[in-house]
């Protein structure tokens, strides 16, 4: 039994379908434009609870703050609401960061590789020129 190709259960995993950076931006745009996530998984054939929104984590995870703040300062037992809450935090919120700080890095790495480009291509136009 290949653990690559089988799961705990003995059946066959199905493979992650990869989605380009383009189809990526177009997602964000149309969700940006008012599509709903539902038409948007439907479009693209994903699970609708696949497509999360960078706004969206970032709410929860604000959220989230507000209420380990209020309990924090609220509830009388200190050591069990510190460690529910750590508990909480490791377990679901540190996914969502992940996800999160993934975004921003390939939003960032997106953004130099653009300028890269366009700075090369002017480079090759100058030396068009010179010609």
């Amino acid at each position: 039994m290949n653990p690559k190709v089988k799961d705990r259960t003995g059946e066959k995993k199905k493979r992650k379908k990869m989605i380009s950076m383009e189809a990526k931006h177009e997602i964000i745009a149309k969700h940006e434009r008012g599509v709903r996530i539902i038409d948007l998984a439907n479009e693209y054939g994903r699970n609708p609870s696949a497509i999360l929104t960078s706004r969206e984590i970032s709410d929860i995870l604000g959220k989230w703050q507000e209420v380990s703040d209020f309990v924090e300062k609220r509830h009388p037992e200190k050591l069990s609401k510190g460690r529910a809450s750590a508990l909480f935090y490791d377990k679901c919120l540190t996914f969502f960061r992940n996800i999160l700080k993934r975004r921003q890095k390939q939003t960032s790495l997106d953004r130099y590789l653009v300028k890269v480009s366009r700075s090369e291509s002017q480079e090759s136009e100058a030396k068009k020129a010179r010609r």
